[in-house]
């Protein structure tokens, strides 16, 4: 199920739904949901990248991405306990 998260954004940066993060199997993707003011997203070892509308993106651990308003998600690495819930155990 997809769990909402409000985040603060005086400026008006953030889009009411402004990115979608994603975990499948080990891979992570970042999309875009035609966020007015678009995501920037830097992974380890290359240079940050702004999003088009729409756009997806698998990262890898260690990525940040900056949403606007100095609202930033760090993608971490999955965790054993991660790997079960995955897999539908308790």
């Amino acid at each position: 199920m997809p769990r909402l998260v409000r985040v603060p954004s005086p400026l008006k940066e953030v889009s009411a739904t402004h990115l979608e993060v994603r975990q499948r199997g080990p891979s992570v993707v970042v999309t875009d949901l035609k966020s007015t003011n678009g995501s920037i997203v830097t992974i380890p070892g290359s240079a940050p990248r702004k999003l088009r509308q729409g756009e997806s993106v698998v990262v890898s651990p260690g990525t940040l991405v900056d949403i606007g308003d100095g609202n930033i998600i760090h993608i971490l690495p999955m965790t054993i306990g991660d790997a079960s819930r995955q897999e539908g155990s308790p």
